[in-house]
């Protein structure tokens, strides 16, 4: 059986229920949509979704009290650029702010020479590159590690990195409130994250999983694609 599931406004103690779920009927194929950052790489790699999906840069939550507000009629989003290490979209203004401060542009700003050549400039100016690199990097990197052991990569590989930097980036003399607000939140939402999933990566519940989606293009499965 298919399904695709919508993740209302995923946190990190329902999304550990979730994949508890998933577990319980590992014969389901399932399709997390409109669920990434750590949320949706987290139940791909505990074995509870065949694959996840949302947008480029930007629908990476499910709100249903979105569906109750007119049309705007307005353009998109203003532009953003997404801080892997922190598992958060900043505005340029708001980066700004995290780059003025001592040592936050070497730390949060993309050391990739392969993604943005020219650091935090590029990072703000072609956002949506950067964010293809990088998901593609943390997918690449999960479809590189056997399925038994991808939870346990996931955890100190990817979300232990993340938890250290937020509890860095709170440290910084941040200039705008706003902005240290956001980094205190994104720093409580991991911590949440971590500690659920370490809970149930202790529990041994991923006995049995999802099994992989078939990729629709036409050839071979490709797991970066699928996030497997």
């Amino acid at each position: 059986m298919s399904a695709t599931v919508h993740l209302l406004r995923p946190q990190s103690p329902p999304i550990a229920g979730f994949i508890r779920t998933g577990y319980t009927g590992h014969r389901k194929l399932l399709e997390l949509e409109a669920a990434g950052r750590f949320v949706g790489l987290g139940a791909a790699a505990f074995g509870a979704v065949a694959g996840i999906s949302h947008g480029v840069g930007q629908k990476e939550t499910f709100k249903a009290g979105d569906w109750r507000k007119p049309a705007s009629g307005g353009g998109g989003a203003s532009a953003r650029a997404y801080v892997h290490e922190l598992d958060r979209y900043f505005k340029e203004d708001q980066l700004h702010a995290i780059f003025d401060t001592k040592g936050g542009r070497s730390r949060f700003g993309c050391n990739d020479t392969r993604c943005c050549p020219n650091g935090g400039e590029d990072m703000i100016e072609n956002s949506y590159a950067h964010f293809l690199t990088q998901r593609h990097r943390q997918l690449d990197d999960l479809s590189s590690v056997p399925e038994g052991r991808r939870a346990e990569h996931f955890l100190f590989r990817h979300l232990d990195p993340a938890v250290r930097s937020a509890r860095h980036a709170v440290r910084l003399k941040i200039a705008d409130d706003q902005v240290s607000a956001a980094i205190n939140e994104a720093k409580q939402r991991l911590v949440r994250l971590r500690d659920a999933l370490g809970d149930l990566q202790e529990s041994n519940v991923g006995q049995t999983r999802s099994r992989m989606v078939r990729f629709r293009g036409g050839v071979k499965n490709i797991g970066a694609v699928q996030g497997l």
